[in-house]
């Protein structure tokens, strides 16, 4: 069976369905990803045919416009502008660009999974050509009463009718804000006009949508229907991992072993383009309590090299995060759905210091299993962050995390995704 994932986004986004697409290859599957060309190495990594998409959201959030634009007004308006396509990731001038890309990657398929990020889009490809849709999340999107929409509230509200009202909310300002770029790309592929967004096409017709999140985190709501299913997170196969994800450099291997487990600091996705004055906040905080600070950053190799730092700091790039997690004693980064799933697998205790989009939502789950702080980044200070360390270091807080890790690492998010995608679409599985 030929399968196309189309996925967009930044690497949270991305990497979970390059996994799914490693373990549907390795049933025996004819498997291509399209994506961001920020991703291309990953994907040649994994194996599985790589297709390129102009639009690359990674490459945006990276620039100095995508930092501005972190740093902007509440989470809850930026997510209302990235609906409209007011600036975000993208021109929408590009989008027709890219919809002709996602086409051509789909020739010959018999099946199509896609992210959230472009569900709409790849859903009107599979009614094109009439094959099975299924769309992946990496978060809850779909309407239910126990909590409200990651991006409109991260705490639950007094009735359940007004968390329910929360995912009403959200879809009508979605579909406001994509309507005339879709009814631009049906009419292109000669499909009608339609009412409502291809997601609530998707769940009201009881089509499989796949989370790819654990149930430990966030368990399924009780009145969603037997279709939505948690999978668990979709990870990448060990033989893959440390090459996708990064080898660590010797200069690494050797500080790590040169003192105790240090706490990871995420610095991949800043609104804020002041690395040494970040840096400084790390030296102040490892001083007032005597521990080491790995980071991860996207910055160059001349940049960290221009930073002077102690013997306490080490900055790398990119590393697998299930590698160096497991050298670590807790974690302090975003709260990006992806990095969040690694640390809690680890077992470890966590800091999260939101952003926007889903990142305040996961930083509330870990607050309420006890296994974590969190706070939105621009409270972040060093006397903030020595606080929230303090707070995760307790001997509780640690065995909440490590119970949960155990929980999560029982998970086999992919192996599931993988059976309900061959359940979906006929004539499969291809091997046993």
């Amino acid at each position: 069976m030929k399968i196309t994932v189309l996925v967009l986004g930044t690497r949270g986004d991305v990497q979970p369905f390059i996994a799914l697409a490693i373990a549907l290859q390795r049933r025996g599957h004819e498997v291509c990803v399209a994506t961001s060309r920020s991703f291309a190495d990953m994907v040649a990594h994994s194996g599985v045919r790589y297709v390129p998409v102009s639009a690359d959201y990674e490459e945006w959030f990276q620039s100095e416009e995508g930092i501005r634009w972190m740093a902007g007004s509440d989470n809850t308006a930026r997510f209302m502008r990235m609906l409209a396509g007011e600036g975000v990731g993208i021109d929408s001038r590009l989008k027709p660009r890219m919809h002709r890309e996602l086409l051509a990657a789909c020739e010959g398929t018999d099946a199509i999974v896609a992210n959230l990020v472009i569900e709409d889009s790849a859903a009107c490809i599979a009614e094109k050509l009439e094959v099975p849709f299924i769309p992946g999340y990496t978060m809850p999107m779909l309407p239910t009463s126990e909590f409200p929409s990651p991006f409109i509230s991260e705490r639950k509200l007094p009735l359940r009718a007004m968390n329910r009202l929360t995912h009403t909310l959200l879809e009508t300002f979605y579909w406001q804000g994509q309507k005339r770029l879709i009814h631009a790309w049906r009419a292109e592929l000669g499909l009608p006009p339609t009412a409502i967004s291809m997601r609530e096409k998707l769940w009201r017709a009881g089509t499989p949508i796949l989370h790819c999140y654990s149930s430990h985190l966030v368990p399924r709501p009780s009145d969603w229907s037997a279709a939505n299913v948690i999978t668990g997170p979709w990870m990448m196969p060990p033989d893959v991992r440390a090459s996708a994800g990064g080898a660590p450099s010797s200069e690494l291997i050797r500080w790590l072993d040169q003192g105790p487990p240090p706490i990871y600091l995420g610095y991949w996705r800043l609104p804020s383009m002041d690395k040494a004055g970040m840096v400084r906040l790390a030296i102040e905080v490892a001083n007032t309590l005597g521990v080491r600070f790995a980071i991860g950053a996207s910055w160059s190799a001349e940049e960290i090299a221009a930073l002077r730092v102690p013997e306490s700091i080490f900055i790398t790039r990119s590393v697998d995060h299930d590698w160096l997690f497991a050298r670590c004693s807790a974690t302090v980064h975003h709260g990006g759905a992806g990095t969040t799933a690694a640390t809690l697998r680890a077992g470890l205790p966590t800091v999260i210091c939101s952003i926007c989009n889903d990142q305040p939502f996961w930083g509330n789950r870990v607050t309420a299993l006890g296994v974590g702080y969190s706070m939105p980044f621009k409270q972040l200070t060093a006397a903030r962050l020595t606080q929230a360390l303090r707070h995760i270091q307790d001997g509780a807080v640690r065995d909440r995390a490590n119970r949960l890790g155990e929980l999560m690492r029982r998970e086999d998010g992919t192996a599931t995704a993988v059976r309900i995608i061959e359940e979906r679409v006929p004539g499969a599985p291809l091997r046993s």
